[in-house]
């Protein structure tokens, strides 16, 4: 989390008002919402290990697409597995 978001949460009481308070600001219209998933899809597409990275590095890539992702209502299926199988 970062400093941002707890500045917003950091008046809530309760972790139920804390995820009420996030989910108001980051829900987003449902038209935004379909094009960052498009965006986020063709940046997960695209995807490649750097051949001076390490694996680390790629599987966080990955991992922090996947959870922009999710926050914006994808649903990780297994052949989202099969593409992140593929290219390794």
């Amino acid at each position: 989390m970062n400093d941002e978001m707890f500045e917003q949460i950091e008046g809530a009481t309760t972790a139920s008002e804390a995820w009420t308070i996030l989910s108001t600001n980051y829900k987003g219209d449902d038209k935004i919402k379909r094009v960052r998933l498009q965006i986020l899809r063709r940046q997960y597409e695209l995807l490649q290990m750097e051949t001076t990275k390490t694996i680390n590095v790629y599987i966080n890539k990955v991992l922090a697409l996947t959870n922009q992702m999710k926050t914006n209502g994808e649903r990780a299926g297994k052949c989202d597995f099969e593409i992140f199988n593929s290219q390794i």
